[in-house]
């Protein structure tokens, strides 16, 4: 079955439009996150919150922490997994466009191989599939003669279900 494009002809250029923005957009938030430099600014942290689950067993019950999440002076907000930080003074490295936080380093310790948020962690490979994913459909809807409708409709839902993980685990962590 060929794709109408009579039928479905506005759906098909916005489409284009959003993909074409997303796969813009999702693509320079990784180019800032891998080549374009860094920042890195003191800082000081001044709040946190800890995320626990507790477990009931027969000899009683077990704590443990998740993650913490770290608000700063500065305005900056990450989430570490497993790892407290006990000193508040704290340099940051940041991205220069989006200032995500990609490094957090205290006089004694290193714990950006603990931050899960923003664009580290599971999200960093969530964030490349979706720009890859997003380049891909963009072309594919631009520059394909012969596009099915089980064809765009694949190119919307995969974006879509990507989008959706990712907003499911910002709103999570």
């Amino acid at each position: 079955m060929e794709f109408n494009q009579s039928k479905l002809i506005k759906y098909h250029k916005a489409t284009r439009i959003l993909l074409g923005a997303l796969a813009l957009f999702i693509n320079t938030l990784l180019l800032d996150r891998f080549v374009l430099p860094t920042k890195e600014t003191p800082d000081r942290i001044f709040s946190y919150i800890s995320f626990s689950n507790s477990t009931n067993t027969y000899t009683g019950t077990n704590k443990y922490y998740k993650g913490y999440k770290f608000l700063t002076d500065k305005g900056f907000e990450f989430s570490t997994e497993n790892a407290a930080i006990s000193n508040p003074r704290i340099t940051i490295t940041h991205t220069f466009l989006f200032k995500n936080v990609i490094g957090v380093y205290s006089d004694d310790n290193d714990y950006s191989q603990h931050l899960v948020s923003s664009v580290n962690g599971f999200m960093l490979y969530l964030y490349a599939m979706l720009g890859i994913s997003s380049l891909i459909s963009f072309c594919f809807l631009q520059f394909s003669k012969k596009l099915t409708v089980n064809g765009f409709y694949n190119a919307i839902l995969i974006n879509a279900m990507i989008i959706f993980w990712i907003l499911w685990l910002t709103w999570k962590t």
